[in-house]
C-alpha cells in the first residue's frame, strides 16, 4: 500500500511529464503504483505516458482503478475526460469498452453523459459498441447524452447499424 507522500509525488511526476524520474520510482513499486501512474496519465491526458506505462510496466488496462467507488477502469476515465488518444491507445492494448461498473455504465454511457463526440464516434463506429446496454436504472447511453443531439444522432446510427446487420 502506498501512502499519500507516495502517491502526490507519483501524481507530480506524471503531471510534469518526468518520464525518466517516474520509471525509477516504478522500477521499485509493486503493480498498483503502475496501474495508479497509468490513471493519472489519463487524467492529464498524457499520450506519451500512457504508451510507456503500457509497454515498459504491461500495467493492466482492464483492471478497476485503486480506490474507485464504482470499479472502474481506465477507459472509462479516459472517456469521462475526452482523451480520444488515451481511448485509442487503451482499445489498442486490449482495454474491454462493453465493460459495466458497480452501476452498470459502460465507458460509451460516460462519453455520452459528457458530449464527448470524437469518443462516442470513435466506440460507436470504429469499436463497435454496444448501445443498447442498459445500467441499474435501465438507462442506455442514448439516454444519458440528454441534451448532446450530435451524441444522440451517432448512437442512434450504430443502433440502426446494429440492428440492420441483425436482420441480414
Amino acid at each position: 500500500m502506498q501512502t499519500t507522500k507516495q502517491k502526490d509525488y507519483l501524481k507530480s511526476l506524471v503531471f510534469s511529464q518526468n518520464t525518466p524520474a517516474l520509471k525509477q520510482l516504478l522500477t521499485k513499486k509493486d503493480a498498483n503504483f503502475s496501474h495508479l501512474a497509468l490513471a493519472e496519465a489519463v487524467k492529464v491526458r498524457s499520450a506519451e505516458m500512457v504508451r510507456m506505462l503500457i509497454s515498459d510496466f504491461q500495467v493492466d488496462v482492464n483492471r478497476a482503478i485503486e480506490g474507485n467507488p464504482r470499479h472502474q477502469s481506465v477507459v472509462f476515465t479516459a472517456c469521462y475526460y475526452n482523451f480520444i488518444d488515451g481511448v485509442k491507445l487503451l482499445v489498442k492494448s486490449g482495454a474491454r469498452i462493453d465493460m459495466q461498473d458497480k452501476n452498470g455504465w459502460t465507458p460509451l454511457a460516460v462519453a455520452a453523459e459528457r458530449g464527448n463526440i470524437e469518443v462516442v464516434d470513435f466506440l460507436v463506429n470504429v469499436c463497435n459498441a454496444d448501445t443498447c446496454v442498459r445500467d441499474r436504472n435501465g438507462k442506455t447511453a442514448f439516454d444519458r447524452a440528454g441534451g448532446h443531439m450530435e451524441v444522440q444522432t451517432i448512437l442512434e446510427n450504430g443502433r440502426a447499424e446494429r440492428d440492420a446487420e441483425r436482420t441480414d
